[in-house]
C-alpha cells in the first residue's frame, strides 16, 4: 500500500507539495479513507444482531468484505496493518480472518 504522502504525490524537493500544505492534504486523505472505510463497516453489520463484543474482533471479520468493496469501487488502498495504524485502528488479532457469521 502507497502511503497517504506518495498516494498524494508529496515527496519534497523542487516542484513537489510539502510543508503545511502537504499535511493537511494528507490530513485530508486520511480522514477521506476512515470515512470511507466506516460507512462500509456498518453496511457490513447492518442487520446482524450477533455480532462479537470486541470492535477488534468486528473489524478483523469484516476485513475482506471491506477490501473487496474497496477495490470494487477502484480504491487503490486496502484496509492492512499499515492502513490500520495511519487511521489509529487496532491492529489484528489474528492472521486470518473468519468469515462473516
Amino acid at each position: 500500500m502507497a502511503t497517504a504522502r506518495q498516494e498524494l504525490g508529496v515527496f519534497g524537493g523542487s516542484g513537489a507539495w510539502s510543508g503545511t500544505a502537504a499535511v493537511l492534504a494528507a490530513n485530508g486523505f486520511i480522514r477521506s479513507c476512515g470515512c470511507r472505510l466506516r460507512m462500509l463497516f456498518n453496511d457490513y453489520w447492518n442487520g446482524t444482531y450477533e455480532k462479537p463484543a470486541a470492535f477488534t474482533e468486528r473489524l478483523d471479520q469484516a476485513e475482506d468484505y471491506l477490501n473487496e468493496r474497496l477495490a470494487t469501487s477502484g480504491e487503490i488502498w486496502q484496509l492492512d496493518a499499515k492502513t490500520r495504524v495511519m487511521l489509529g485502528l487496532p491492529p489484528t488479532k489474528s492472521g486470518a480472518n473468519p468469515p462473516r457469521p
